[in-house]
C-alpha cells in the first residue's frame, strides 16, 4: 500500500492511525521509480551534474543517447530531500508517458520525511512550470492525497510553514540571498526541494550572461548539484522529438565525477596492456569508460574556473599519464583500424587535462614531461599552449606549417587551444567528442604536397596551392571570426553582417564565388574562413581578384578584401600579406595601410604599388587609383624590402657622404617633413633601443614620383 493511501486514511480517521503511520517505514529510494519505464519532458531535454557524491542517479538517456544524459537526480540533506530535473517541461506534461505516476512517486518520496502532503510550487520569479502549467501534476496530486497549490511573492520561512515539499519550475527571476537561506534551511529541517532547471536554455537566451548568473544554479548551489549545457539527444527513442528516457536508479551510472575515475582506474588495473583491445571487444566495458572519460570534460566546460572539480580532473590525469603512459603519453599512435576507442580517448584525455586548470610555466612543463611532448610538438604547446590531438600521426612538414602559420596571424587574433585529425583517429563504436573549453579546429589527415588546391575563379590566373595549408587557413581563422568578429561583437561583426547582406545570394558578388548561390547567406559563419582560403595562399592575387571585379561593376568583392585586411591590421597602421607555396611554405610582409579621419581603411602600399580607395559615407568603395611602381616603406632607405642597420647607413651615407638614397621620403622615419640626422636616430632607435624593431610600423607615402629629386621628396 503507498504512502498516499495511508495519507487519505489518516484524513478519515487520524486517532486510529497514528500509531500505524508513524511506524511506516520510510519510503525507499527504489519507490520513486516503481511502475516507470519511460518519461520524457515533451521540449529539448538538458542534463543535471551532480558535483558531489551525495546524490544518485534517477533517471537517464540509454546507451545511443548522447552524453552526458543524466536527466533526473536525488540526494537527501540534512533531514530533508532534493531532486533535481533537468527540463521543466516534465513537471507541466504529466500526462505523457509515465510522466504522471513518475512525478507522485517523486513527490511522495520528497513528502516522506514530515508526511503533511502540503505542496508549493513557486511563481513570483519568471518560472515557466508554474499556475496553470501545472494543473494536470495538481489533478494527479490530489488524487494521490496530496494538496499542491501556488506559492507566489517572496519565499519566506513563515510562508513554508507546515510545507512538505517546495517546487521551482525553472526560475529565471532572481531569488535574493534571503529566500535561498530561507529555502535551505527548510530542506534541512526535513522538507523536500524539486528543482526543475534547463541549462542551455538560459545560456542560448542570455549571452550576456554566464551560467553562473543562471537562478537556478544559485538556488542549487548549497545541494551541489546544477544544470549543463548541453540538449540530450536520441536516434532511436523519442517522442515528437523529446528524447524518452528508460534507464532508471540503480542503473544509472557515472552519475558523478567520483564514479567516473573509480570507472577509469578499475578499467586500467584490471585489463592493463590489453585495455585498448578490450574496449573494442566488450561494449558495457567500452560505454562506461568512454563516457567515464567525457564526464571527466565536463567541469572543464561547464564548471566556473574556480571549482575544486578541475583540479580533481588535473590531479587525475597527472596520476593516469604517470602510471598508464602506454596509453595516454605521446610517442606513438594507436592503429585507428583496430583500437580507434583507445585512439579517441586519448585524444579526450589530452583535452580535457589541457583545458582543467591555467597553463602556468609549472602546469605547461608537467603535461609536456609526463605526456612526452618533443621536437615541433613541444614548440607548438610551449609557444601557443595549442595541442595537436592527431594520434601522433601528423607528419614534419604539417607540423612546421601548423607553427608557422599560428605564428604569422597577427598577435591575439587567434585562441586556438587545440587542432584534432579525425581522419587520424578512426571512426569508434561510440560518439567521443573531442570539445573543450574553447576554440578548437579539425583539419584533413592529408599531407603537404599530397594534394593541390586552386582557391581562385577563373577571373585571375590559376594558383597551385596545398591542400593542407589551405584546410589549415580556413580552420585557422574561423577561430579568428568566432573571436574577434562575433563574439567581440562590434564593428567588425556589423561590416561583416553588412558585407554578407550587401552581397546577397548572387556568387559573384563573393570572392570565393565557387561557392553556391546564397551559401554565405545561409552559412554566415563562413564568410571569413572563406576568404582565408584565398588571402593565406596569395594575398595579391586575391586584391587582384577584388580590383578586377570593381572593374566589372561588382563592388563587393573588393570591400571584402578591405574587410580582411583591416581585421588583420587589428586596427593599426599595418596589415598583412601572404603567400603559401605547394610546398607548404609561407611567407608574410608587412603592408603598410591608410586610414581616412574615421579610421576606415583606404590606402594599400603593396609590394608593387599603392592603390588608394574612395568610400561612400556607408564605407563602401566608389573609386580607386592605382600607381604602379615599387612604393617606398619608410625606414626602408636602401628599397630592398626590409629595415635593418644597413638603411641606417644609407640614410646617414645619404645626409653627410654624399650619397643617393633612391628616396629621401623612405629616409623622413620620423615624418617631418626634412631628411636629417633625427630619422637616422629614430630608425635606430627603433631597432636598437627599446623601440618596436626592425619592423616598426613607419607611415608609408606611397609610391616614389618618377623623375623628382631626393632632395624635394619630403612626405605630404
Amino acid at each position: 500500500m503507498r504512502r498516499s493511501t495511508y495519507r487519505r486514511l489518516a484524513r478519515l480517521a487520524p486517532t486510529a492511525l497514528i500509531v500505524l503511520i508513524a511506524n511506516l517505514p520510510l519510503v525507499a529510494q527504489e519507490s520513486i521509480v516503481d511502475g516507470i519505464t519511460e518519461i520524457a519532458s515533451g521540449g529539448a531535454s538538458g542534463a543535471v551534474y551532480p558535483e558531489t557524491t551525495d546524490w544518485f542517479g534517477i533517471a537517464g538517456g540509454d546507451a545511443d543517447a548522447s552524453f552526458p544524459s543524466l536527466y533526473v537526480a536525488g540526494r537527501e540533506y540534512g533531514a530533508g530531500r532534493v531532486i533535481a530535473v533537468g527540463h521543466e517541461g516534465l513537471l507541466a506534461n504529466s500526462a505523457t508517458l509515465d510522466n504522471g505516476d513518475f512525478l507522485v512517486n517523486a513527490l511522495e518520496w520528497l513528502d516522506e520525511p514530515t508526511g503533511t502532503g502540503e505542496i508549493r510550487a513557486t511563481s513570483g520569479h519568471g518560472e515557466f512550470a508554474a499556475g496553470g502549467a501545472l494543473s494536470g501534476l495538481t489533478t494527479l496530486a490530489d488524487a494521490a492525497g496530496l494538496n499542491l497549490v501556488g506559492l507566489g511573492g517572496t519565499v519566506t520561512t513563515a510562508a513554508l510553514d507546515d510545507v512538505s515539499v517546495l517546487i521551482v519550475g525553472n526560475a529565471w527571476g532572481d531569488f535574493t540571498a534571503a529566500e535561498i537561506e530561507a529555502i535551505e534551511e527548510f530542506v534541512d529541517g526535513g522538507g523536500g526541494l524539486l528543482l526543475a532547471g534547463l541549462g542551455w536554455s538560459w545560456v542560448s537566451s542570455n549571452p550576456d550572461e554566464t551560467l553562473e548568473d543562471y537562478p537556478m544554479i544559485q538556488l542549487a548551489e548549497p545541494y551541489g548539484i546544477r544544470w549543463l549545457t548541453n540538449i540530450v539527444s536520441d536516434p532511436t527513442d523519442s517522442t515528437s522529438g523529446s528524447t524518452i528516457f528508460s534507464v532508471f536508479y540503480p542503473d544509472v551510472g557515472n552519475a558523478t565525477l567520483a564514479d567516473a575515475i573509480s570507472t577509469i582506474e578499475d578499467a586500467h588495473v584490471e585489463h592493463g596492456a590489453d585495455l585498448p583491445a578490450e574496449l573494442e571487444i566488450d561494449s558495457t566495458l567500452r560505454l562506461a569508460f568512454a563516457r567515464a572519460h567525457i564526464l571527466m570534460s565536463i567541469p572543464t566546460t561547464d564548471l566556473p574556473a574556480e571549482s575544486p572539480a578541475r583540479t580533481t580532473v588535473y590531479d587525475s590525469y597527472v596520476t593516469w599519464f604517470t602510471d598508464w603512459p602506454d596509453f595516454y603519453a605521446r610517442g606513438f599512435s594507436f592503429d585507428e583500424t583496430l583500437t580507434p576507442t583507445a585512439a579517441h580517448l586519448r585524444e579526450r584525455a589530452w583535452r580535457s587535462w589541457r583545458d582543467a586548470l591555467p597553463l602556468d610555466s609549472a602546469r605547461k612543463d608537467e603535461i609536456a614531461d609526463l605526456g612526452d611532448l618533443t621536437g615541433t610538438r613541444l614548440d607548438i604547446f610551449e609557444t601557443f599552449d595549442l595541442i595537436l590531438m592527431d594520434n601522433d600521426r601528423l607528419g614534419e612538414s604539417e607540423l612546421t606549417l601548423i607553427e608557422e602559420m599560428r605564428g604569422l596571424i597577427p598577435t591575439g587574433l587567434d585562441p586556438l587551444q587545440a587542432i584534432s585529425v579525425r581522419d587520424y583517429l578512426g571512426t569508434p563504436p561510440e560518439t567521443i567528442a573531442l570539445r573543450g573549453s574553447r576554440y578548437s579546429v579539425n583539419v584533413f589527415g592529408v599531407e603537404i604536397g599530397q594534394f593541390t588546391e586552386n582557391p581562385f575563379p577563373a577571373d585571375v590566373p590559376a594558383y597551385t596551392g596545398d591542400l593542407f595549408a589551405s584546410v589549415l587557413a580556413h580552420e585557422l581563422n574561423h577561430v579568428v571570426d568566432a573571436v574577434d568578429v562575433v563574439e567581440a561583437a562590434g564593428e567588425l561583426r556589423t561590416r561583416r553582417d553588412q558585407l554578407i547582406e550587401d552581397a546577397g545570394t548572387e556568387p559573384l558578388n563573393y570572392l570565393r564565388s565557387m561557392i553556391g548561390a546564397g551559401f554565405f547567406v545561409t552559412n554566415p559563419q563562413e564568410f571569413v574562413a572563406s576568404i582565408s582560403n584565398q588571402y593565406l595562399n596569395d594575398s595579391q592575387t586575391t586584391l587582384d581578384l577584388g580590383l578586377i571585379r570593381f572593374d566589372d561593376d561588382r563592388p563587393d568583392p573588393i570591400n571584402q578584401v578591405l574587410f580582411f585586411a583591416d581585421m588583420y591590421s587589428a586596427g593599426g597602421d599595418t596589415t598583412y600579406f601572404y603567400l603559401t607555396t605547394s610546398a607548404g611554405e609561407i611567407t608574410r610582409q608587412p603592408i603598410s595601410i591608410g586610414r581616412d579621419s574615421l579610421g576606415r581603411l583606404v590606402r594599400l602600399v603593396t609590394p608593387t604599388a599603392e592603390v588608394e580607395f574612395t568610400l561612400s559615407t556607408a564605407g563602401r568603395v566608389t573609386a580607386y587609383t592605382l600607381t604602379e611602381g615599387t612604393p617606398f616603406v619608410r625606414g626602408d632607405v636602401n628599397a630592398d624590402g626590409a629595415r635593418n642597420v644597413a638603411d641606417a647607413v644609407t640614410l646617414l651615407d645619404d645626409l653627410f657622404l654624399g650619397g643617393s638614397a633612391p628616396c629621401s621620403r623612405a629616409g623622413d622615419t620620423n615624418g617631418d617633413g626634412v631628411l636629417e640626422l633625427a630619422d637616422a636616430v629614430a630608425l635606430l632607435d627603433a631597432m636598437f633601443a627599446g623601440g618596436t624593431g626592425p619592423a616598426a610600423p613607419f607611415p608609408d607615402c606611397g609610391v616614389a614620383e618618377d623623375g623628382l629629386p631626393c632632395a624635394a621628396a619630403t612626405c605630404p
